[in-house]
């Protein structure tokens, strides 16, 4: 028998199914660790790799420099790279991309096109005078920098170099550089523009450590530069200068346009008798001011403008918004307005733009991104009910959603962070961090009386009952501060706050006592419930007789900030530089600290061991400290950064300390061990119960509890990012107030957002649930929004013999649940491989293990495989997998069957692309006996049956 073509061919007889990797299971339904190396990372940003993936690049404190300038974020920069099936591709936690001995910050990133990036970001160099010039001496100081970097697509660190080698003309040697923004320049470079102050002032003397002078640099500059693929510089030593007007350019935005140059807008100081104005240059790949030397002003009327943001219009001009002040002397009172130039800097629309918000309310964060058809989406959130609001511009200023926007967010929580992109279709993703509002309050203290009866007071007059299951609010009489709380039982509970504020339960409701004074009340505790304690600011000491609050006359002036003690006649209070007692009779100073420390914390151990906690520079919070007495001596045994806030303990050799950091040291009556309690920072009130249970308290209402072994956020009322897609009609699609981007339940903070391509983006965030901040991302379909697999443990898509296998592990099943099946790819895939057809494949079941094999697929094609299930709470998406390739076949024959035969047998083969066909059977002798087949075949498996 033999097969014969128009064109000669090979004939292959065997097929073999070569097996490939899993894709990684979870990619659009989980959480996936970017980085959790055990210390914290923070603040996030990504650029698509241009192959389906990402990088990533962070703020990292591992490997710390000295914390003297502990106001500053991270400490380096570090760097990882995902597939396009989720796959970290470098080193296990990121790779390190800071140069030496300088402590990194503020990453921004920009593809490079073949798989690596661009990382910009600021280096200090407070603790030397820098050399990193090229490798040449720097003859000057400089107290942030920019260092520009670029890391191939393997991880390999390619080149480094400090953007900036030249002093601007005519400045002296010390000044610093901030916020750096960069655009690709489309030919394999980049642009990068960032801010340049000369001139120093300090806020104090700087003495012998000038690495703790802080102070103001102004005014600030604009400066640009263009790196080619090589690191070269290409305008110059020197940066080129965007604005040369004397005043001050500042809080700056830009976007790029479709020839590669970039718009850049900023806030402008020259008229500021007037308040800020809004100016914008364009700036060409030759690095020519296409706008003139200082820039062209988009509006410079009356009044104060702010806070400005770009996006191209798509013909080489701009469209620009900002905040545009109701009152330049109120300035928190500002709606927004927008003003299109086009390629030549000229205004399109009205001189003093057109409104976009025009409330004048006290809108907190805008944004703007371009569409297709040359308008713009305008994003903000407002400080009144805090929702997200977009609004749609076309080119000709006309607003497309209604005369007051699309409300994104749901009002009833407060909306941080808003971040938005294009969807690809003329409406936009967008991503925000959530935050419910009844409990969006600080958590002062904390006070119980079981594991199940725990009481929190914070801002706002906010109180807080937990009973076991969960923390609820209750009704307070006051909305001022309450700083603290004691009670000796259920029903007699005492809180006490700002002017001179004190509140009882009697185990109904909450009520509102009279003080007698009017001074911020710090701290409360008592020893019986005719003899409790308050002490504030001013020295002012009040004791509770069972009846009122009497002012006890304390002889100082000094504020106390804390007060325990083990009866009615032995107190403690502490001072800001002293720790005072109460013996019944007077009271005296048992420790001064020579004014050198500052005191804001006390407990007294049973054993009349006293513990006190503070900072060693109350202004700035600088080192804290424990300081012990043991009954005989007084020492400091534990520091950390920031102050100590509280402390709680059961004896003298169970003792724990809560940072404002977060952090927290337990003592076991000889030395201190330090851990991380919390992520985040601001943290203010700690309370146990004699079982060891610990709850800690503190900013955005956050709770933490100890629970085997691991702290957990109890009352998840932390950020949560949040995403939702509107149409180009306005229309929510994926839920009207969006839904949850990440499954991960504790705080979510600092996210980014981007696409990363095929239709796809890819969301990345900060999060607690480690304890310390950690990054983790998930990928988002932008047509189907974020996915949920509630019950999902894991899944994975594989060639297997007969095709390919969907295999998935549930950790729960409803019987009777249905599962459906659809495919995307394959011949049937079009241009953008998005189409899904259903399946009915036979799942087989073991146990909580559901598995199919799809033997329906071609050779040297790419499949897709979505999993609904349907059961008691509706239909949903389980699960959708990654892209599966199949093998590339060539043109195959096989054997026929059956063989030998009678009468007749089958003949199958497969062509690999469109061609003639010619099928033949001949005899030994060479001679034809019959044509089967002679016609054009597209691509594709075929069977014919011969009766010999």
């Amino acid at each position: 028998m033999r097969v014969t073509y128009r064109l000669p061919l090979f004939l292959i007889i065997a097929l073999l199914i070569i097996g490939a990797p899993s894709i990684h299971a979870g990619w659009l339904q989980e959480d996936v660790p970017v980085c959790t190396s055990g210390v914290d990372q923070q603040r996030p940003v990504i650029a698509s790799d241009e192959q389906g993936g990402a990088i990533i690049a962070w703020e990292d404190s591992r490997d710390p420099l000295p914390y003297f300038w502990y106001y500053r974020p991270g400490g380096r920069i570090f760097a990882q790279r995902f597939g396009a099936d989720g796959t970290p591709l470098w080193a296990m936690n990121g790779i390190d991309l800071s140069p030496t001995g300088m402590r990194s910050a503020g990453p921004a990133i920009v593809p490079d096109g073949t798989g690596g990036a661009f990382i910009v970001f600021l280096a200090d160099s407070a603790f030397c005078t820098l050399g990193y010039c090229d490798g040449l001496s720097n003859p000057y100081e400089i107290a942030q920098h920019v260092i520009v970097s670029r890391i191939g697509a393997d991880g390999t660190l390619l080149w480094q170099k400090e953007l900036n080698c030249a002093i601007p003309s005519g400045w002296s040697t010390l000044y610093s550089e901030r916020y750096p923004m960069s655009r690709s320049d489309g030919t394999g470079g980049v642009i990068i523009i960032w801010e340049i102050a000369e001139g120093f002032t300090p806020r104090f003397s700087c003495g012998e450590y000038p690495q703790l002078c802080h102070g103001t640099w102004d005014p600030y500059y604009l400066f640009a530069q263009r790196i080619d693929s090589d690191g070269n510089r290409m305008w110059g030593a020197s940066p080129i200068r965007i604005c040369s007007d004397p005043n001050a350019q500042a809080v700056y935005h830009l976007a790029q346009t479709q020839s590669g140059a970039v718009v850049v807008a900023w806030a402008d100081s020259r008229n500021s008798s007037s308040g800020k104005d809004i100016y914008a240059q364009r700036l060409d790949l030759d690095g020519s001011l296409r706008w003139g030397p200082t820039g062209i002003p988009v509006i410079s009327t009356t009044g104060n403008q702010d806070q400005p943001f770009v996006a191209s219009d798509g013909v080489g001009g701009a469209i620009v918004i900002w905040n545009d002040y109701c009152n330049p002397y109120y300035v928190q009172k500002f709606g927004i307005r927008a003003q299109r130039l086009d390629a030549s800097g000229q205004p399109c629309w009205p001189p003093d733009g057109i409104p976009i918000e025009s409330s004048c309310g006290l809108v907190d964060r805008s944004g703007i991104i371009p569409t297709f058809n040359g308008g713009v989406i305008v994003l903000w959130t407002s400080a009144y009910n805090a929702a997200l609001t977009a609004q749609k511009i076309d080119s000709l200023g006309n607003a497309l959603w209604g005369s007051v926007g699309k409300t994104v967010s749901e009002p009833a929580y407060g909306c941080v962070h808003p971040r938005a992109i294009p969807d690809g279709e003329e409406g936009a993703v967008f991503s925000w961090e959530r935050i419910p509002k009844a409990y969006s309050v600080t958590i002062n203290g904390l006070w119980g009386f079981s594991s199940t009866d725990i009481y929190a007071v914070g801002s706002s007059g906010a109180i807080l009952h937990y009973d076991g299951t969960a923390w609820s609010r209750m009704s307070s009489p006051t909305t001022e501060i309450l700083s603290s709380a004691w009670g000796s039982s259920p029903d007699n509970l005492f809180a006490v706050g700002s002017y001179g504020k004190i509140l009882h339960y009697n185990g109904v409701a909450w009520t509102s006592m009279a003080s007698g004074t009017t001074n911020y009340l710090y701290g409360v505790w008592g020893s019986a419930p005719d003899t409790v304690y308050a002490v504030g600011k001013n020295g002012t000491v009040l004791r509770f007789d069972g009846s009122n609050w009497i002012n006890m006359n304390y002889p100082g002036t000094e504020s106390l900030y804390g007060v325990h003690g083990r009866s009615g006649t032995d107190v403690y209070a502490v001072e800001t530089y002293d720790v005072v007692h109460f013996d019944g009779v007077a009271w005296s100073t048992v420790k001064s600290s020579g004014g050198m420390d500052c005191y804001q914390s006390i407990w007294v151990s049973p054993e009349h061991h006293i513990f006190v906690g503070g900072a060693t520079n109350f202004t700035d919070f600088g080192w804290g400290f424990v300081q012990h007495y043991d009954g005989t001596t007084w020492q400091e045994q534990s520091t950390d950064m920031m102050y100590c806030s509280a402390i709680w303990g059961t004896d003298s050799s169970n003792v724990y300390a809560l940072y404002a950091t977060g952090n927290i040291a337990h003592y076991d009556g000889s030395a201190w061990t330090k851990s991380r309690a919390s992520a985040q920072e601001g943290f203010y009130a700690i309370w146990g119960t004699a079982g060891g249970d610990i709850w800690i308290g503190g900013c955005n209402s956050c709770i933490r509890y100890f629970d085997d072994g691991e702290w957990v956020t109890q009352n998840l009322s932390a950020g949560a990012v949040f995403m939702s897609r509107i149409d180009a009609a306005g229309t929510a699609l994926w839920d009207q107030y969006g839904a949850p981007a990440a499954v991960g339940l504790d705080a979510q903070t600092n996210h980014y957002l981007a696409p990363i391509g095929g239709g796809n983006a890819l969301v990345v965030w900060q999060d607690s649930r480690n304890s310390n901040w950690d990054i983790y991302a998930r990928k988002i379909s932008i047509s189907r929004g974020p996915l949920v697999a509630t019950e999902l443990m894991s899944f994975e898509a594989s060639l297997a013999e007969a095709g390919i296998e969907v295999a998935w592990l549930l950790s729960q099943y409803d019987e009777g649940a249905a599962f459906e099946v659809s495919r995307a790819g394959g011949p049937d895939a079009g241009a953008a491989g998005e189409a899904w057809h259903p399946l009915t494949p036979s799942i087989s079941r073991d146990n909580l293990s559901f598995s199919f094999v799809d033997a329906t697929v071609e050779p040297g094609m790419e499949y897709r495989y979505q999993v609904r299930i349907t059961d008691g709470s509706g239909s949903r998406v389980l699960f959708e997998t990654g892209a599966v390739p199949t093998p590339q076949l060539p043109l195959t024959l096989c054997q026929n069957v059956p063989n030998p035969f009678n009468p007749s047998t089958t003949i199958r083969y497969y062509v690999p692309e469109k061609c003639r066909v010619k099928v033949s059977i001949y005899d030994v002798a060479g001679r034809t006996i019959a044509v089967l087949e002679d016609r054009d075949r597209p691509a594709g498996h075929y069977s014919l049956t011969w009766n010999g």
